[in-house]
Protein backbone atom coordinates (compact mmCIF):
# COMPACT_ATOMS: atom_id res chain seq x y z
CA UNK A 1 0.00 0.00 0.00
CA UNK A 2 1.08 3.60 -0.71
CA UNK A 3 0.24 6.90 0.81
CA UNK A 4 -0.48 9.72 -1.49
CA UNK A 5 -0.68 13.62 -0.22
CA UNK A 6 -3.12 15.42 -3.16
CA UNK A 7 -2.48 12.70 -5.28
CA UNK A 8 1.20 12.45 -5.01
CA UNK A 9 3.30 9.88 -3.45
CA UNK A 10 4.32 10.89 -0.02
CA UNK A 11 8.02 9.88 -0.14
CA UNK A 12 8.33 10.47 3.64
CA UNK A 13 5.76 10.45 6.77
CA UNK A 14 6.59 14.14 7.14
CA UNK A 15 5.08 14.73 4.06
CA UNK A 16 1.47 14.82 5.60
CA UNK A 17 2.27 17.97 7.02
CA UNK A 18 2.75 19.60 3.42
CA UNK A 19 6.13 20.24 1.45
CA UNK A 20 6.70 24.45 2.32
CA UNK A 21 9.07 25.82 4.95
CA UNK A 22 7.23 24.84 7.55
CA UNK A 23 6.84 21.43 7.23
CA UNK A 24 10.56 21.32 6.89
CA UNK A 25 11.38 23.12 9.74
CA UNK A 26 8.93 20.86 12.30
CA UNK A 27 10.22 17.43 10.76
CA UNK A 28 13.66 18.82 12.17
CA UNK A 29 12.63 20.02 15.22
CA UNK A 30 11.20 16.51 15.86
CA UNK A 31 14.07 14.56 14.98
CA UNK A 32 16.16 16.70 17.31
CA UNK A 33 14.06 16.47 20.04
CA UNK A 34 14.04 12.45 19.89
CA UNK A 35 17.82 12.00 18.49
CA UNK A 36 20.60 12.96 20.76
CA UNK A 37 23.26 12.43 18.48
CA UNK A 38 21.15 15.00 15.94
CA UNK A 39 21.09 17.59 18.96
CA UNK A 40 24.43 17.77 19.67
CA UNK A 41 25.84 17.82 16.06
CA UNK A 42 23.71 20.81 14.93
CA UNK A 43 25.03 22.51 18.53
CA UNK A 44 28.27 21.53 17.56
CA UNK A 45 27.54 23.25 14.26
CA UNK A 46 26.55 26.46 15.60
CA UNK A 47 30.06 26.80 17.44
CA UNK A 48 28.53 25.08 20.89
CA UNK A 49 31.50 22.12 20.39
CA UNK A 50 32.17 20.96 24.27
CA UNK A 51 28.25 19.72 25.85
CA UNK A 52 28.96 16.54 26.76
CA UNK A 53 26.18 13.95 26.96
CA UNK A 54 24.85 14.10 30.02
CA UNK A 55 24.50 17.98 30.25
CA UNK A 56 21.71 16.77 26.75
CA UNK A 57 19.12 14.96 29.54
CA UNK A 58 17.45 18.30 30.48
CA UNK A 59 17.53 19.98 26.85
CA UNK A 60 14.35 21.24 25.26
CA UNK A 61 13.19 21.84 21.76
CA UNK A 62 10.15 24.18 20.56
CA UNK A 63 8.50 24.67 17.62
CA UNK A 64 6.97 27.62 16.44
CA UNK A 65 7.31 29.33 19.86
CA UNK A 66 5.70 32.84 20.60
CA UNK A 67 7.45 35.55 22.43
CA UNK A 68 6.08 36.81 25.63
CA UNK A 69 5.68 40.37 23.63
CA UNK A 70 4.13 40.24 20.31
CA UNK A 71 6.70 42.34 18.71
CA UNK A 72 9.28 39.48 19.84
CA UNK A 73 7.61 37.08 17.06
CA UNK A 74 7.39 34.08 16.23
CA UNK A 75 10.75 31.95 15.95
CA UNK A 76 10.98 28.32 13.97
CA UNK A 77 12.80 26.02 16.62
CA UNK A 78 14.36 26.87 20.04
CA UNK A 79 16.76 25.01 21.91
CA UNK A 80 17.37 25.34 25.70
CA UNK A 81 19.30 23.99 28.01
CA UNK A 82 18.47 26.08 31.30
CA UNK A 83 21.08 27.76 32.46
CA UNK A 84 23.40 27.04 30.06
CA UNK A 85 22.44 27.49 26.21
CA UNK A 86 19.58 28.86 24.17
CA UNK A 87 19.85 28.25 20.40
CA UNK A 88 17.24 29.97 18.49
CA UNK A 89 17.29 28.90 14.65
CA UNK A 90 15.46 30.73 11.84
CA UNK A 91 14.93 28.19 9.10
CA UNK A 92 14.23 29.57 5.15
CA UNK A 93 14.75 27.09 2.30
CA UNK A 94 15.35 27.24 -1.46
CA UNK A 95 16.74 30.90 -2.11
CA UNK A 96 14.72 32.68 0.68
CA UNK A 97 17.00 34.03 3.70
CA UNK A 98 16.07 36.08 7.01
CA UNK A 99 16.09 39.63 6.30
CA UNK A 100 17.75 41.83 9.06
CA UNK A 101 14.69 43.21 10.79
CA UNK A 102 13.23 39.35 11.33
CA UNK A 103 16.94 38.81 12.87
CA UNK A 104 17.00 41.88 15.24
CA UNK A 105 13.61 41.29 16.47
CA UNK A 106 15.04 37.88 18.30
CA UNK A 107 17.36 40.28 19.95
CA UNK A 108 15.33 39.93 23.23
CA UNK A 109 14.26 36.65 23.05
CA UNK A 110 17.50 35.98 25.01
CA UNK A 111 18.46 35.62 28.41
CA UNK A 112 21.47 37.79 29.68
CA UNK A 113 21.96 35.31 32.11
CA UNK A 114 22.67 32.49 29.67
CA UNK A 115 26.31 32.13 28.67
CA UNK A 116 26.13 30.10 25.73
CA UNK A 117 23.65 31.58 22.95
CA UNK A 118 23.15 31.39 19.47
CA UNK A 119 20.62 32.84 16.71
CA UNK A 120 21.35 30.08 13.80
CA UNK A 121 20.48 31.41 10.53
CA UNK A 122 19.27 28.06 8.66
CA UNK A 123 19.37 28.20 4.83
CA UNK A 124 19.43 26.38 1.48
CA UNK A 125 21.74 28.38 -0.06
CA UNK A 126 25.56 28.35 0.40
CA UNK A 127 25.62 31.83 0.64
CA UNK A 128 26.57 33.04 4.04
CA UNK A 129 28.16 36.50 3.03
CA UNK A 130 25.24 38.24 4.26
CA UNK A 131 25.52 37.27 7.81
CA UNK A 132 28.88 39.40 8.24
CA UNK A 133 26.81 42.28 6.55
CA UNK A 134 24.50 41.89 9.46
CA UNK A 135 27.21 41.57 11.90
CA UNK A 136 28.65 45.29 10.27
CA UNK A 137 25.50 46.76 10.69
CA UNK A 138 24.71 45.86 14.68
CA UNK A 139 27.33 44.69 16.79
CA UNK A 140 25.31 42.77 18.76
CA UNK A 141 25.35 39.85 16.14
CA UNK A 142 29.33 39.12 16.62
CA UNK A 143 29.59 36.04 18.13
CA UNK A 144 25.88 35.50 18.49
CA UNK A 145 24.51 35.07 14.89
CA UNK A 146 25.86 31.99 12.73
CA UNK A 147 25.08 30.00 9.42
CA UNK A 148 23.72 26.60 9.63
CA UNK A 149 23.38 24.96 6.23
CA UNK A 150 20.27 22.27 5.67
CA UNK A 151 23.68 20.37 3.96
CA UNK A 152 25.17 19.64 6.64
CA UNK A 153 21.94 18.95 8.56
CA UNK A 154 21.41 16.21 5.85
CA UNK A 155 24.58 15.30 6.04
CA UNK A 156 24.93 14.89 9.72
CA UNK A 157 21.55 13.04 9.73
CA UNK A 158 23.07 10.05 7.11
CA UNK A 159 26.13 10.04 9.70
CA UNK A 160 23.63 9.05 12.42
CA UNK A 161 22.00 6.38 10.05
CA UNK A 162 24.96 4.56 9.38
CA UNK A 163 26.10 4.41 13.05
CA UNK A 164 22.50 4.28 14.79
CA UNK A 165 21.05 1.06 16.58
CA UNK A 166 18.24 3.03 17.67
CA UNK A 167 15.17 1.91 15.90
CA UNK A 168 13.35 4.97 16.54
CA UNK A 169 16.06 7.05 16.18
CA UNK A 170 17.02 5.42 12.45
CA UNK A 171 13.20 5.93 11.59
CA UNK A 172 12.77 9.69 11.85
CA UNK A 173 16.43 10.41 10.69
CA UNK A 174 15.42 8.22 7.73
CA UNK A 175 12.05 9.70 7.21
CA UNK A 176 14.32 13.20 7.41
CA UNK A 177 16.45 12.22 4.72
CA UNK A 178 13.80 11.36 2.35
CA UNK A 179 11.81 14.31 3.23
CA UNK A 180 14.69 16.47 2.58
CA UNK A 181 15.89 14.82 -0.44
CA UNK A 182 12.94 14.10 -2.38
CA UNK A 183 10.31 17.53 -1.92
CA UNK A 184 13.37 20.01 -1.57
CA UNK A 185 16.58 19.03 -3.75
CA UNK A 186 15.33 16.52 -6.27
CA UNK A 187 12.48 18.81 -7.48
CA UNK A 188 14.48 22.45 -7.49
CA UNK A 189 14.51 23.66 -10.70
CA UNK A 190 17.61 25.93 -9.37
CA UNK A 191 20.95 25.28 -11.59
CA UNK A 192 22.51 22.86 -10.03
CA UNK A 193 25.85 22.49 -11.28
CA UNK A 194 28.20 25.52 -12.15
CA UNK A 195 30.83 24.26 -14.89
CA UNK A 196 34.28 26.28 -15.15
CA UNK A 197 36.71 26.29 -17.20
CA UNK A 198 39.99 26.29 -15.51
CA UNK A 199 43.74 26.84 -16.95
CA UNK A 200 46.18 23.79 -16.44
CA UNK A 201 49.60 25.57 -16.47
CA UNK A 202 51.34 25.71 -13.49
CA UNK A 203 50.93 29.66 -11.78
CA UNK A 204 54.74 29.13 -10.88
CA UNK A 205 57.44 26.62 -11.66
CA UNK A 206 56.48 23.39 -10.16
CA UNK A 207 53.81 24.68 -8.60
CA UNK A 208 49.74 24.66 -8.52
CA UNK A 209 47.13 25.49 -11.44
CA UNK A 210 44.06 26.99 -11.00
CA UNK A 211 42.86 23.17 -12.21
CA UNK A 212 44.29 22.12 -9.36
CA UNK A 213 43.55 24.73 -6.19
CA UNK A 214 39.62 23.24 -6.28
CA UNK A 215 40.19 19.40 -6.33
CA UNK A 216 43.33 19.52 -3.44
CA UNK A 217 42.80 22.27 -1.64
CA UNK A 218 38.90 22.40 -1.63
CA UNK A 219 38.29 26.15 -2.70
CA UNK A 220 37.45 28.23 -5.86
CA UNK A 221 37.75 32.46 -5.90
CA UNK A 222 36.93 34.80 -7.83
CA UNK A 223 37.48 38.45 -7.58
CA UNK A 224 33.73 39.45 -8.20
CA UNK A 225 30.43 38.22 -6.05
CA UNK A 226 29.46 35.55 -8.67
CA UNK A 227 26.64 34.06 -6.35
CA UNK A 228 23.18 35.79 -8.21
CA UNK A 229 22.80 31.80 -9.50
CA UNK A 230 22.12 29.43 -6.58
CA UNK A 231 24.67 26.17 -8.10
CA UNK A 232 24.75 23.53 -5.78
CA UNK A 233 27.86 21.92 -7.05
CA UNK A 234 31.15 23.17 -8.37
CA UNK A 235 32.42 21.26 -11.29
CA UNK A 236 35.68 22.48 -13.18
CA UNK A 237 36.10 21.73 -16.33
CA UNK A 238 40.02 20.87 -18.05
CA UNK A 239 41.63 18.96 -20.69
CA UNK A 240 38.06 19.65 -22.79
CA UNK A 241 36.05 17.35 -19.97
CA UNK A 242 34.55 17.11 -16.53
CA UNK A 243 35.62 14.72 -14.58
CA UNK A 244 34.88 15.34 -11.17
CA UNK A 245 32.18 17.47 -9.03
CA UNK A 246 32.05 19.02 -5.73
CA UNK A 247 29.66 20.22 -3.76
CA UNK A 248 29.60 24.05 -2.39
CA UNK A 249 29.41 24.22 1.43
CA UNK A 250 29.49 28.04 1.90
CA UNK A 251 31.00 31.54 0.21
CA UNK A 252 32.32 33.88 1.72
CA UNK A 253 33.38 37.53 0.47
CA UNK A 254 36.16 40.17 1.02
CA UNK A 255 38.81 37.26 1.14
CA UNK A 256 41.92 37.01 0.52
CA UNK A 257 43.10 33.61 -1.51
CA UNK A 258 46.67 33.58 0.32
CA UNK A 259 44.80 33.07 3.65
CA UNK A 260 43.40 29.47 2.45
CA UNK A 261 46.36 28.83 0.70
CA UNK A 262 49.33 30.74 1.55
CA UNK A 263 51.53 29.49 -1.31
CA UNK A 264 49.19 31.97 -3.80
CA UNK A 265 51.75 34.87 -1.89
CA UNK A 266 53.69 34.19 -4.88
CA UNK A 267 51.16 35.95 -7.52
CA UNK A 268 50.46 39.41 -6.93
CA UNK A 269 46.78 39.12 -6.89
CA UNK A 270 46.80 36.23 -4.20
CA UNK A 271 46.13 39.05 -1.72
CA UNK A 272 43.53 40.92 -3.18
CA UNK A 273 40.33 40.83 -1.88
CA UNK A 274 38.05 37.97 -3.67
CA UNK A 275 34.92 35.48 -2.94
CA UNK A 276 35.36 32.30 -1.86
CA UNK A 277 33.52 29.19 -2.76
CA UNK A 278 34.31 26.51 -0.29
CA UNK A 279 34.41 23.00 -1.68
CA UNK A 280 33.80 19.29 -0.48
CA UNK A 281 35.60 16.31 -1.45
CA UNK A 282 35.41 15.89 -5.51
CA UNK A 283 33.35 12.98 -6.65
CA UNK A 284 34.32 11.24 -9.55
CA UNK A 285 31.64 11.41 -12.19
CA UNK A 286 30.42 7.74 -13.93
CA UNK A 287 31.98 8.98 -16.94
CA UNK A 288 34.18 12.03 -18.41
CA UNK A 289 32.07 14.39 -19.82
CA UNK A 290 33.10 16.53 -23.54
CA UNK A 291 32.76 20.16 -23.39
CA UNK A 292 31.18 19.93 -27.09
CA UNK A 293 29.91 23.46 -28.08
CA UNK A 294 30.19 25.50 -24.36
CA UNK A 295 34.29 26.46 -25.78
CA UNK A 296 35.72 28.47 -23.64
CA UNK A 297 33.16 30.00 -21.39
CA UNK A 298 30.99 28.90 -17.61
CA UNK A 299 27.97 26.71 -18.09
CA UNK A 300 25.61 25.88 -16.05
CA UNK A 301 23.05 22.76 -15.90
CA UNK A 302 21.23 20.26 -13.65
CA UNK A 303 22.96 17.22 -12.14
CA UNK A 304 20.57 14.73 -14.01
CA UNK A 305 21.25 16.23 -17.22
CA UNK A 306 24.79 16.20 -16.49
CA UNK A 307 25.34 13.07 -15.90
CA UNK A 308 23.48 11.33 -18.79
CA UNK A 309 24.72 13.98 -21.43
CA UNK A 310 27.16 13.04 -24.09
CA UNK A 311 28.65 16.85 -24.07
CA UNK A 312 28.29 19.69 -21.54
CA UNK A 313 27.05 21.84 -24.19
CA UNK A 314 24.04 19.24 -23.99
CA UNK A 315 23.41 19.27 -20.69
CA UNK A 316 23.64 23.11 -20.97
CA UNK A 317 21.15 23.58 -23.70
CA UNK A 318 18.54 20.97 -22.24
CA UNK A 319 18.70 22.42 -18.72
CA UNK A 320 17.34 25.94 -20.65
CA UNK A 321 15.09 24.30 -22.67
CA UNK A 322 13.76 22.50 -18.84
CA UNK A 323 13.67 26.37 -17.36
CA UNK A 324 11.53 27.45 -19.94
CA UNK A 325 9.11 24.90 -20.25
CA UNK A 326 8.74 25.62 -15.90
CA UNK A 327 8.52 29.42 -16.79
CA UNK A 328 4.88 30.72 -15.55
CA UNK A 329 2.81 31.45 -18.76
Amino acid sequence: MHLFVNQRPAGSVFRIGGDDENALTGALAQCIAHSERLLRMVLRNVGLKNVRAPNLQPARVFYQRHGEDRKAGITDIEIEIPGRIHVIIEAKIRAAFPDFKQCQKYLGRFNTATPQKRLSLLIDAADIGIIDEYRARNPSFKGLLVPLLWANIYDDAQLILRRSRDSVERYLLSELCSFIEEEYYMRSFEEEVWVVPLGIKPLWQGGLSFYDIPLQHKIYFHPTRRSRRKAIYFAPRAFGRVRHVQRILKIEYNKTPQQYISQLSKMPWGSGSCTIFHLSEPVKLPKPIRSGNIRNRVAYCDFDLLVNAQTIGEAHKETMNRRKSAAPL
